[in-house]
């Protein structure tokens, strides 16, 4: 069984929308994370892959079929 968790960018104003991601935890319960630098959250997007894929859990963007 996997579990998915929709993870995508976020589209806000341009001076932040690099640095901006959206997570929707469950139904009913989403955030919205604010990172320091793009580079910042592209390594929060590595971490996260790395550890959903050792715990079975799928991460997909709204567009993404699964």
């Amino acid at each position: 069984m996997q579990i998915l968790f929709p993870l995508c960018g976020v589209r806000s104003d341009v001076a932040n929308a690099a640095k901006v991601l959206f997570w929707k935890a469950r139904k009913g319960l989403s955030f919205v994370l604010t990172f320091e630098s793009e580079r910042d959250r592209n390594s929060a997007i590595m971490v996260a892959r790395k550890y959903a894929l050792d715990c079975n859990v799928v991460l997909a963007g709204p567009d993404d079929l699964v």
